[in-house]
């Protein structure tokens, strides 16, 4: 499976600084070991004062350093996790999958409790796992604008199901824009705001 993933800055940091000769100020990094930084991740999700610094650790190398201050009283803890810098060349390959028309762009609904099933489903060796989106239909005919989203696990013995019934469909980039009349930053007239804390996946197999 490959899955494109992306949440806006202030959904994760509420203070951020980066320095580049990119774009933006952008770093691009590769993670040597994702399930080690989930696991760091996990352990400061309850710690007040979380700071994710890009540095180098003690053999030079690139590394995420995760310091956790307020842990306990008088302790604050530190982790590495190795990295490697991309350079711009490497960068400019670096897009978003096409998406066909009918591709349902959604927001995602509780990601700890989605992480959980997961979690949960790759201790039972599943061999197959199938993520389905349905729109919901409307008693009015209208337009749905939310879907049913289905996280079906298979194994030989047993499968296991994760359903939402209620998940809100992300705008498709461009679909309202005949119809927006609003100035400024695009925060005015009906348009709808975008949300900080939104996190949106799209995946393909």
């Amino acid at each position: 499976m490959q899955v494109w993933a992306g949440c806006r800055t202030q959904a994760i940091f509420s203070d951020f600084q980066s320095q580049s000769q990119l774009q933006e100020n952008a770093i691009f990094c590769e993670v040597a070991d994702i399930s080690q930084l989930f696991h760091i991740m996990r352990q400061a999700e309850r710690c007040p004062n979380v700071t994710i610094k890009l540095t180098k650790n003690a053999a030079r190398r690139p590394a995420l350093r995760v310091s956790m201050q307020g842990v306990r009283p008088h302790l604050d803890i530190s982790h590495d996790v190795p990295v490697r810098v991309l350079s711009e060349l490497e960068v400019r390959d670096i897009s978003a999958p096409p998406l066909e028309s009918e591709v349902v762009q959604i927001v995602l609904p509780c990601l700890a409790e989605l992480s959980k099933f997961v979690d949960k489903v790759r201790s039972t060796s599943c061999d197959r796992m199938t993520f389905t989106v349905r729109d919901n239909e409307r008693a009015d005919g209208a337009a749905a604008t939310s879907c049913t989203l289905v996280v079906l696990a298979e194994c030989f013995l047993a499968s296991f199901a994760l359903k939402y019934s209620s998940v809100q469909k992300c705008e498709r980039e461009g679909e309202n824009d005949a119809d927006f009349d609003g100035e400024g930053d695009g925060n005015g007239g009906d348009k709808p705001k975008h949300r900080d804390d939104t996190s949106m996946a799209y995946a393909s197999v």
